[in-house]
């Protein structure tokens, strides 16, 4: 129950993010258009580029390191201040590198939007001031959480009031860097007293580990971002393409949210029970952590194989049916990227083959390159999305290969057919229900219900390991209430 509880506060925590921006989408949609929203995506993901590879490193390097001295204030003192100085110079080198990019990429496309891409370099600036690893490292994530809400909440109703047309396209570009800076730089004042004492710098101790860490920054975020940034490849309205993908990413995070939770909620127990040498249980819990995101995984990918079109014409318009498209050829990530999380992040990582994860990785980034360069020039967004589910295959089928030695294959093909099925029919429902029908929210909801149903149903008259799962889980919440009094 308690990882039960864990799961649904980070999903509550990761769906926040991601589904306050969906509203403002749906407006921007309309009043910018693809094209817009493809400019606006394209300067932001430049620059993006550059925060997650050379910051994001050392702020997940900071949150581990503080997370393993809950209980030596000393200690985190002394690596808040070496990883502060390291982000320092670390955001000098990448103004640097983004200037030198800028100056070096000027006779190519960059010529067209050369404006948006300076408005968006602030987002580097607001990158340093982002503290919200000293937080999630120190356990305070409350903190995070309403520094993140707020910052969209805030941008939305700034984004109502100041972008109204399609020419508004630099408005929105400064409302991001602004709020995103004024937020970040409002989380200083929280910072206790106790951690401005003395400190004292030596940051080669943290910066042996930084390159490790910035490899590890080599999955699905990345391949996004690498996505969008290819698209320019493509020699007619590559704008438009850009924008395509950026949002059909945006709608598709939620269910990949929901997958990736399910590893990151267990991985505690799996520490605890590989520190306690219980490798049988440590197994039997992988087996079972596959199952789960391949229960959601099946669900999610044959969901949006049969809701994406029709949801996106309706929740964007018209001009946006690219969207769906490229959201039904992107659904199988829902799947592998859930596999990748407990092969990867949970056994290996655990299994200390640290270096076996990293080259998978990275196989799947040089997958990413090589097909994103041969396909996007003749196939735009389709081409990039092609390039991202053969990146994420290879990532599993590597890591997978690394666990050969304990991974049951006979149960993991076991697990798939069912869900497979389940999905598989599910879809059917979902697309008969759809068909022919004018794109509207009423057909949306009726396909998730119909669908949801369908698909436990089935996995129900399979008999399921799941089900028994969630009456196990459904006694132990009435156990509980009826103990505390809440239930008569």
């Amino acid at each position: 129950m308690r990882i039960l509880q864990a799961y649904i506060n980070r999903v509550a925590y990761e769906l926040t993010t991601i589904i306050i921006p969906l509203v403002p989408l749906t407006y921007l949609a309309h009043i910018l258009g693809p094209n817009g929203v493809g400019i606006i995506a394209w300067s932001l993901t430049s620059v993006e580029l550059f925060v997650m590879l050379f910051l994001h490193p050392l702020s997940l390097l900071g949150q581990l390191t503080l997370s393993n001295q809950r209980q030596d204030l000393p200690a985190q003192i002394q690596t808040f201040g070496n990883i502060l100085f390291l982000r320092l110079i670390m955001t000098l080198i990448t103004v640097g590198l983004f200037f030198w990019y800028y100056q070096s990429s000027a006779g190519w496309f960059i010529r067209d939007y050369a404006h948006e891409l300076q408005l968006a370099s602030g987002l580097i600036i607001a990158g340093f001031l982002d503290i919200s690893w000293l937080y999630q490292g120190t356990g305070r994530r409350t903190n995070v959480v309403l520094q993140s809400s707020f910052s969209k909440i805030f941008l939305f109703l700034f984004v109502l009031l100041f972008v109204k047309t399609s020419t508004d396209i630099d408005a929105y570009i400064i409302l991001v860097v602004i709020i995103q800076i004024l937020t970040n730089l409002l989380m200083w004042f929280r910072i206790p007293n106790a951690f401005w004492q003395k400190i004292r710098l030596r940051p080669q101790r943290y910066l042996r580990r930084w390159v490790p860490m910035m490899l590890s920054v080599a999955g699905l975020q990345l391949f996004y971002v690498i996505g969008r940034l290819l698209l320019p490849l493509y020699p007619l309205d590559f704008e438009l393409w850009v924008g395509y993908l950026d949002s059909a990413i945006k709608l598709l995070s939620v269910g990949t949210v929901i997958v990736i939770s399910i590893g990151l909620t267990t991985l505690p127990k799996f520490f605890h029970l590989a520190n306690h040498g219980k490798f049988d249980d440590m197994l039997n819990h992988m087996n079972n952590v596959l199952e789960n995101v391949t229960a959601f995984g099946m669900a999610l990918m044959f969901g949006t194989l049969g809701m994406a079109s029709g949801l996106t014409q309706w929740f964007l318009g018209v001009e946006y049916l690219r969207v769906g498209q490229l959201m039904m050829a992107l659904s199988p990530v829902l799947v592998l990227v859930g596999w990748s999380t407990v092969l990867g992040g949970q056994y290996l990582r655990v299994a200390g083959k640290n270096t076996l994860v990293t080259l998978s990785m990275l196989a799947g980034l040089a997958t990413m390159l090589v097909f994103g360069v041969l396909l996007v020039p003749n196939h735009a967004g389709f081409g990039a999305v092609v390039a991202i589910d053969l990146a994420q295959l290879v990532i599993v089928i590597m890591q997978a290969f690394f666990a050969r030695q304990v991974l049951s294959w006979h149960l993991f093909f076991k697990i798939s057919w069912q869900y497979l099925l389940a999905g598989a029919v599910m879809w059917l429902a979902v697309f008969i229900i759809g068909y022919r029908q004018i794109p509207a929210p009423f057909i949306s909801f009726m396909q998730l219900v119909i669908g949801t149903i369908v698909y436990v149903g089935i996995i129900w008259a399979l008999r399921s390991p799941l089900i028994n799962d969630a009456k196990q889980i459904l006694r132990e919440y009435s156990r509980f209430y009826r103990r505390n009094g809440f239930l008569k």
